[in-house]
């Protein structure tokens, strides 16, 4: 009987180390997850960003009188979109291979949250995915090395372990080539995410719609769809119409490679915490009588 109760205390001691070490994975996950998406993103409805608008935006603002905030203005913003299965080229050997291409004007720290960042002065400059290097150059060691995209030499600045498939290039002086469906707003402690976005929708003038994938991996909605008033059961039902409104186009919405892998984050660390839950309540059953007694005094 003893030698018994010693093996459900050993159970109980292994489902409960399992479910901290599940919950701690499961949190990192999220964080890596929340990098991805620590910003506002806006999508195009229909037709691409104007490249009038998207050269006005970065060059006119620096003419106003205010030069210090239309700089940091023009830098806290990212136009953006990702190209599908590229060809590119090693410089050197001529070795080659197609890739996904994710074309920026403005500061590429708006999209991945680490690692080197591209400015829109960079016109020659790109980060590439470690796996993507080891295509091409034959090594992830591939920073200073040259590649060919589009027609033109581009410099790698950097190398990225995630996603690892992906060239991020800063493309502003041939962005008149590119039809741009992203726009990318730094988001500062505190901001409301939907407030911001809808204000430089209305500012500029564009046609375009918050992409909330904040609701696909956590619960920041539920806050959201609090009415003013507790009773008030119309504010209720309108704020949660928009609320899955707003989820359904995020979940429609073509997913770049870094939204992807954000999503992927999010979606490994539920099912970890999940994980850790059924672990903790395996504890639970397998802990002996007298240690859960123990628990409750």
């Amino acid at each position: 009987m003893l030698k018994k109760r010693k093996i459900w205390y050993a159970v109980s001691i292994v489902c409960l180390f399992l479910s901290i070490v599940c919950f701690l994975a499961g949190r990192s996950f999220h964080r890596q997850g929340n990098d991805f998406f620590r910003n506002v993103t806006l999508e195009a409805e229909g037709e691409p960003f104007e490249y009038q608008w998207i050269k006005s935006f970065f060059t006119e603002k620096l003419n106003k009188n205010n030069v210090e905030e239309s700089a940091e203005e023009a830098t806290s913003c990212t136009v953006w979109t990702e190209l599908k299965n590229e060809p590119l080229f090693e410089d050197f050997s001529g070795r080659s291979c197609n890739a996904d291409v994710i074309a920026v004007c403005g500061s590429s720290c708006n999209l991945i949250p680490f690692g080197k960042n591209l400015t829109k002065e960079d016109s020659s400059g790109c980060i590439i995915g470690k796996e993507l290097a080891e295509k091409l150059f034959g090594h992830s060691q591939a920073e200073g090395k040259k590649l060919l995209w589009n027609g033109q030499k581009w410099t790698v600045r950097g190398i990225v372990s995630a996603p690892s498939d992906l060239l991020i290039v800063e493309v502003f002086k041939m962005a008149d080539q590119i039809p741009f469906d992203r726009i990318s707003l730094s988001l500062e402690k505190g901001e409301d995410r939907q407030l911001k976005g809808e204000n430089f929708i209305s500012q500029y003038g564009i046609s375009a719609h918050v992409l909330r994938f904040d609701y696909l991996g956590s619960l920041s909605w539920v806050s959201e769809i609090i009415p003013g008033k507790w009773s008030d059961f119309d504010g209720w039902k309108q704020n949660f119409k928009e609320h899955k409104k707003a989820e359904e186009l995020a979940e429609n919405a073509k997913k770049s490679a870094m939204e992807s892998l954000g999503l992927e984050d999010w979606k490994r660390g539920k099912q970890l915490v999940y994980g850790a839950i059924l672990f903790l309540i395996a504890a639970a059953f397998a802990a002996p009588d007298s240690l859960l007694a123990g628990f409750s005094h």
